[in-house]
C-alpha cells in the first residue's frame, strides 16, 4: 500500500525560482518596458503545474509559454513557464509570483518578485503668485512648486533668472515640494522665477515660470506722502482763509505761512522715506507742494486786500 501511495504521489519538485529577479527580489523597469518573467520548477515527477499571480490574484495571460524538459535526475522533469508583461505606472509596487502545484506537496511552492516601475514626474505647479499681480517690495513672499508622482520622485529646484536659489525639496504625500521664501526687493521687478523638475526618466527638465511685477516701496511711500501733504496743505489753506476774514491781512498771512511751514515740516519728519529711497526727490516734492499752496494763498489774500 505504501509503495502504491508513493507511486501516485511521485516526487515533489526540488526548487521553484523566478529568473531575472533583481536586487533583494525587486525588478526595476521603465514605464512601457516589456519584460519576461521565467518560473523554473525543477526535478519533479510527474511534471508540476504552475499558476501565475499578481498581488494574490491569479492571472491567465495569452503571453504565457510553458516548456517541459528532462531533468538531470533520472525520470524527473523541469517545468519552465514564461509570461511577458508590458508595465505601466499602475503596476509599480505590484508583486508577481508563480506557484507550483504537485501531488507530492501538501502546500504549493512559490517564488515571487516585486516590480518597481520607473516613470517621469508630473509637471510642476507654482502657487503663491498670480501672473500680473503687483506685489510690494520689502514684504515676505513664498513661492511653492509641486510635482506629483514620478518614480523616483522628481527633484524640484528653484531658479531666479537662471541662477539656482533653492534646492531644498521634500517628499509630501506622493509629491515633491519646494517652498521658497524671500523678502521681495525692488530688483525683483521683472525677475523670472523658474521651477525645474526632473528625475532619471526625464529627457529634459519640466519647467514652470512666473515673472514678478514689483512695486517699489519708495513708490508707495511717495503716493502716501504726497496725498498726506496735499490733505494737510488744504487744511492749512482753509484755516488761513477763515483767519483772514477776522484778522488783519498781515496777521493772517503770517499765521498761514507759519501753519503751512510747520505742517509740511512735521509731515516730513513723521513720514521719512524708506532707507533705500533717495531723500532728495522727496524733499524737493515737499518744497514744491508747499510753494504751490503758498502762492495760491497769497493770490487769495491779494484778492481780499
Amino acid at each position: 500500500m505504501m509503495a502504491a501511495a508513493a507511486l501516485v504521489a511521485g516526487v515533489a519538485p526540488s526548487s521553484v525560482a523566478l529568473l531575472g529577479r533583481g536586487r533583494e527580489g525587486v525588478i526595476e523597469v521603465s514605464e512601457g518596458q516589456e519584460i519576461a518573467l521565467e518560473c523554473r520548477v525543477e526535478d519533479a515527477k510527474p511534471v508540476a503545474d504552475v499558476a501565475w499571480f499578481k498581488n494574490d490574484q491569479e492571472m491567465h495571460l495569452d503571453s504565457r509559454v510553458d516548456v517541459t524538459e528532462e531533468s538531470s535526475k533520472h525520470r524527473r522533469h523541469n517545468m519552465i513557464s514564461t509570461v511577458t508583461l508590458r508595465l505601466t505606472p499602475a503596476d509599480d509596487g505590484s508583486h508577481y509570483s508563480c506557484r507550483a502545484h504537485h501531488p507530492a506537496l501538501n502546500n504549493p511552492m512559490e517564488a515571487s518578485v516585486k516590480i518597481s516601475v520607473q516613470y517621469p514626474p508630473g509637471p510642476p505647479v507654482v502657487t503663491g503668485y498670480t501672473t500680473g499681480e503687483a506685489i510690494r517690495a520689502g514684504k515676505e513672499r513664498s513661492l511653492t512648486c509641486r510635482s506629483r508622482g514620478g518614480n523616483p520622485l522628481g527633484r524640484v529646484v528653484w531658479y531666479r533668472n537662471n541662477e539656482n536659489i533653492d534646492s531644498t525639496d521634500r517628499a509630501e504625500g506622493g509629491e515633491s515640494v519646494n517652498e521658497y521664501k524671500f523678502i521681495v526687493d525692488s530688483a525683483d521687478n521683472g525677475a523670472v522665477f523658474t521651477c525645474e523638475v526632473r528625475n532619471k526618466l526625464t529627457n529634459k527638465p519640466l519647467l514652470a515660470s512666473v515673472k514678478l511685477n514689483v512695486q517699489c516701496e519708495c513708490f508707495y511711500w511717495l503716493v502716501t506722502h504726497t496725498l498726506s501733504l496735499l490733505s494737510l496743505s488744504s487744511l492749512s489753506l482753509s484755516l488761513s482763509l477763515s483767519l483772514s476774514l477776522s484778522l488783519s491781512l498781515s496777521l493772517s498771512l503770517s499765521l498761514s505761512l507759519s501753519l503751512s511751514l510747520s505742517l509740511s515740516l512735521s509731515l516730513s519728519l513723521s513720514l521719512p522715506p524708506p532707507r533705500h529711497c533717495p531723500a532728495l526727490p522727496y524733499s524737493a516734492l515737499n518744497i514744491s507742494i508747499f510753494l504751490l499752496f503758498l502762492e495760491f494763498k497769497m493770490f487769495l489774500f491779494r484778492g481780499f486786500s
